[in-house]
């Protein structure tokens, strides 16, 4: 059976499915930020700026996010999540788009920067089959949520550089990141973490995926 993938780009989302490359009507020309599924819906942030939804009635803006452009999303255990520019969370409330308040006050904030001296941002979320929020900074390492985003403790030193963070689809204490020091992987939830390069042509990694076990 055919797998079917959705590829967001500058010029709106795209769909393979099998030999087969389509451009989806409704958002044609708009450019995407990021993409995610929850269980059987479709997400999508367009142009930083505006939360759409795929229904059954087809595409439809679900949410404005106001204030500083978005930078990625994920559903989680506190339900959908965007993370902003400047480090910031929002979370989906009906129809709007609400602070996650707590996590500014995450223990560390005041040392995440970046090496261009513009604020650090939300790069990546990632939610655990245990309920485990885990969020990447950049530059900030990866804060880390057991109580649905009620309160956020750090897990790894910042100056790994993580540039996504990805939790396993199966197995609650495995956590893997893509850093600029190499591939990380934590198989205690996040506690612990070792940094590997070997094997590896170079240790600057920006993305990652999990294959079978």
């Amino acid at each position: 059976m055919d797998t079917r993938i959705r590829v967001g780009t500058s010029e709106g989302l795209w769909e393979i499915e099998g030999d087969r490359l389509a451009a989806v009507a409704a958002l044609a020309g708009r450019p995407l930020t990021a993409v995610a599924e929850d269980a059987g819906w479709s997400w999508a942030i367009v142009d930083g700026r505006t939360l759409w939804r795929e229904s059954e009635r087809g595409w439809e803006e679900r949410a404005a996010i106001e204030g500083l452009p978005a930078t990625c999303l994920a559903p989680t255990s506190a339900g959908l999540l965007v993370g902003t520019e400047q480090a910031h969370l929002l979370k989906l409330a009906g129809n709007a788009l609400e602070p996650v308040s707590a996590f500014d006050a995450t223990e560390g904030r005041d040392t995440w920067y970046t090496p261009w001296g513009d604020p650090a941002d939300v790069r990546s979320i990632a939610s655990a089959v245990d309920g485990t929020i885990h969020v990447n900074v950049h530059v900030g390492g990866v804060a880390r949520s057991r109580d649905r985003g009620r309160s956020w403790a750090p897990t790894l030193d910042i100056e790994e550089d993580v540039h996504q963070v990805l939790a396993h689809p199966t197995r609650g204490d495995v956590v893997l990141v893509a850093a600029a020091e190499g591939f990380g992987v934590s198989r205690d939830g996040g506690n612990t973490w070792q940094i590997v390069a070997e094997g590896l042509h170079a240790h600057y990694l920006r993305a990652l995926a999990v294959s079978d076990d």
